[in-house]
């Protein structure tokens, strides 16, 4: 599965070096393991106050080639789910996606809502348009999505 935040794939030295990096300044990290081979992550950011609360933000999700079209990229955004709910006062959980990618999509497929329209400045300096998505009774959706995304069943996570 792509990343949701970025059009460029990247090799794994490299997004273990960005890692290392985010996790210095309070990032966590989720690793899903299967048949004793790491098949993937979700990378989460630290604790941040914006739009009036606390919250988090998904930053990437990722499953290894071999292990994708298996629920594992859905496991993983529940397994984030459940342990931000559980933190004292949970911040809210939010992710953005650009629009029209299948980052989009997979968040719609597993039950983030729209909150709002914004742009973010991707590489090269070029303004993307997306969404930030979010999940919870604490999310203050602004704007709806217009449509339904078809299901997820026929698409490849390259």
């Amino acid at each position: 599965m792509p990343a949701l935040q970025g059009d460029t794939e990247l090799s794994a030295p490299e997004i273990a070096l960005r890692l290392l990096d985010d996790l210095d300044d309070g990032d966590v990290l989720y690793v899903a393991e299967r048949d004793r081979c790491l098949a993937g992550f979700a990378h989460v950011s630290g604790l941040m106050v914006s739009d009036g609360g606390h919250l988090v933000e998904v930053r990437r999700v990722y499953v290894a080639r071999g292990f994708r079209r298996r629920g594992l990229a859905r496991q993983l955004v529940r397994l984030v789910q459940r342990d931000v709910s559980r933190r004292p006062n949970p911040p809210a959980l939010r992710a953005w996606a650009a629009v029209g990618t299948v980052a989009e999509r997979f968040l719609e497929s597993v039950g983030a809502n729209v909150v709002r329209p914004r742009w973010k400045v991707g590489s090269g300096g070029v303004a993307v348009r997306g969404v930030v998505y979010g999940w919870g009774s604490r999310q203050v959706q602004t704007e709806r999505a217009s449509h339904r995304m078809p299901s997820l069943r026929n698409r490849a996570f390259a």
